[in-house]
């Protein structure tokens, strides 16, 4: 209950398979902000712009983009039109973005 479709849950079961245990990860940082991009660096690190091009969060290394809906789509996909929301993990890095298209 109460877990959105892009938090990441982990169950701890007992031997008869029941949950005995459930931690959700995952914060919604921004939401419905107004993309403006995505900048890498030469070391390999992707920040994300919103709003203005001094306000930025870092992506993790496996950061992926999807559609509202969950499916996949490609970062190049993204366009400026569009309102992301940011979903953080514990390290502080977005590790999805999900993209309302506008």
């Amino acid at each position: 209950d109460d877990v959105d479709q892009f938090e990441l849950v982990t169950l701890t079961m007992n031997r008869e398979g029941e949950v005995t245990k459930a931690v959700v990860q995952g914060t919604l940082t921004k939401e419905e902000e107004k993309f403006i991009g995505i900048e890498a660096r030469v070391n390999g690190d992707k920040y994300v712009f919103f709003n203005n091009v001094s306000t930025s969060i870092k992506l993790s290394k496996d950061a992926k983009v999807k559609y509202y809906d969950g499916s996949d789509m490609d970062e190049d996909e993204v366009k400026s039109s569009d309102k992301v929301d940011l979903w953080t993990n514990a390290d502080g890095q977005v590790y999805l973005i999900v993209v309302n298209k506008r």
